[in-house]
């Protein structure tokens, strides 16, 4: 199920103490202070966590005469790119930086491979990230290749009205109620209470502020200096659950031996 800003609404509102001038919205319906709480608590874990619900996988072209892939306008941040000849067998690539890729001749030749120590044509082999394009090398021979683009969804405000079952209902042209919230369901709570915090900074509150805070980055007990997670690091126990099948490639690590094999 999508959610949305205007879910929330109520929730901090009645937590806020139910104040009537922060659900008001602006004298030409620019959104209330609520509704930019709960965008810019969304907008701050969106762009620190990444989150399942916000992947996106699409498909190109990689041909003759193509310098670089361009980010879609939503991207965020690239999580992989894989190439794969007509046949559908993936071509090996390698993630470089833009200094290793400058190596590289400036454009495509057709020059003998002896000119140059690495080729200016054939299959990709290289790609770097820099700016908000994805460089790869050599260029594209006559061969066309797809690739397959998998990134994260940057945070993105929808204004006005939008399409749901049901369908919501705009307050005004300006009403960003129809945001999306891109997170787990574990997290919407957290969006929340970041609004909450927020909120309490803003009016005034710095003792209830303060609680907000601790339970969600957690709290150091002073007599022990033992640290009690909070929210956030209970919802991030997904990654630790899937690290047996996603740290397949990592080795086992041995006990250091305090002697020397010479056989």
């Amino acid at each position: 199920m999508i959610s949305i800003l205007a879910y929330h609404r109520r929730a901090v509102e009645l937590e806020l103490g139910n104040r009537a001038d922060i659900v008001q919205m602006g004298p030409n319906g620019e959104p209330s202070r609520v509704d930019e709480w709960l965008w810019q608590s969304y907008l701050g874990f969106a762009r620190t966590y990444e989150f399942s619900e916000a992947q996106v996988t699409i498909s190109g072209q990689w041909k003759t005469g193509m310098d670089a892939i361009v980010w879609p306008d939503n991207c965020r941040a690239i999580d992989s790119i894989k190439f794969y000849w007509p046949n559908g067998t993936s071509v090996r690539t390698r993630w470089k930086d833009m200094d290793y890729l400058r190596r590289y001749p400036t454009g495509p030749s057709t020059l003998p491979t002896f000119v140059y120590p690495l080729m200016s044509i054939g299959p990709p082999a290289i790609t770097a990230q820099h700016g908000n394009r994805i460089y790869v090398r050599p260029y594209a021979d006559q061969i066309m290749y797809t690739y397959i683009l998998d990134y994260f969804v940057k945070p993105q405000q929808i204004v006005g009205e939008d399409s749901f079952d049901p369908p919501y209902v705009a307050k005004s042209p300006f009403d960003i109620g129809a945001t999306e919230f891109l997170v787990g369901d574990d997290w919407l709570e957290i969006v929340e209470l970041g609004a909450q915090l927020r909120g309490h900074i803003n009016l005034g509150e710095p003792d209830k502020a303060s609680a907000i805070q601790q339970l969600l980055f957690g709290v150091t007990t002073p007599t022990t200096g033992k640290m009690v997670p909070g929210l956030i690091a209970q919802a991030l126990n997904r990654r630790q659950i899937m690290a047996p099948r996603m740290d397949y490639n990592i080795q086992p690590a041995q006990a250091k031996r305090d002697y020397t094999n010479v056989g």
